[in-house]
């Protein structure tokens, strides 16, 4: 069984600068990391922080799992405006 962590955050971007560049920084290491180890990567499938350790981790070759409040894909675009990626 592979080891999975959770990876909780903001929805939003963080802010304009450099303390944001390091965030956003830090969030796509962390994915990065996640997948070089081998790790599944579980989020609440949303944007921002959380969104950009997603990418990365997927980009590395790493598993991501995305838990979304809607029904279906569909209603997980249209009615939360999230992305599927």
């Amino acid at each position: 069984m592979k080891t999975t962590v959770g990876v909780m955050g903001s929805a939003t971007d963080a802010e304009e600068g450099p303390g944001g560049d390091a965030v956003r920084e830090t969030a796509s290491a962390l994915g990065r990391a996640l997948a070089a180890r081998d790790v599944v990567l579980l989020t609440g499938a949303t944007t921002g922080i959380v969104y950009l350790a997603g990418q990365a981790a997927k980009a590395s070759g790493g598993f991501h799992v995305g838990v979304s409040p809607a029904i279906s894909c569909g209603e997980h675009v249209a009615s939360y405006q999230l992305p599927t990626d």
